[in-house]
């Protein structure tokens, strides 16, 4: 009876993928370069809280070495779009606002080329239309660059 109940859990274990599986071709090392804004929006700690917050990802969750000079990978970009558009009307009012922000990312894998790649990632958050953007800025710039951090991890690191 009990081999009954254990026999569906061992079916998770036969050669699933795992999210702490790396596929890293046997690279040690990741260059992080300084990701500049060139959006026709700059917003002033954008580019750091990003640039850091890819550092501390791989540094956190990879067996990989960030390092700022070159790397068995590399990866650079800028971001390419930040804006808001207004979603919802409400009363004749803007009810809900969404911040857009695109990166345009350079990621280069020395040890397989075939995984290299040159692509744009976006994401957006929405908010409420009565909050000013800059009194939630730091909060929505946190909650959109850590969805577009963890699209460029994957992309990487899972080949996602």
């Amino acid at each position: 009876m009990v081999l009954l109940l254990l026999a569906p859990l061992s079916l998770f274990n036969c050669g699933v993928y795992r999210f702490n599986d790396f596929q890293t071709d046997g690279a040690e090392s990741i260059a992080i370069h300084y990701f500049d804004n060139k959006a026709p929006i700059v917003a002033p700690a954008l580019s750091q809280v990003l640039t850091q917050g890819l550092k501390d990802k791989y540094r956190s969750e990879s067996p990989l070495t960030v390092t700022n000079n070159k790397g068995d990978w590399d990866l650079s970009g800028f971001i390419t779009q930040y804006q808001t558009s207004f979603l919802a009307v409400q009363a004749d009012q803007p009810a809900r606002t969404r911040l857009n922000m695109t990166v345009h990312v350079v990621f280069v894998n020395t040890i397989n080329d075939s995984k290299s790649f040159d692509r744009d990632f976006s994401q957006f958050v929405d908010f409420d239309s009565s909050d000013d953007l800059s009194s939630v800025e730091d909060r929505l710039i946190g909650e959109i660059t850590d969805k577009l951090i963890i699209d460029i991890y994957n992309a990487t690191i899972n080949n996602w």
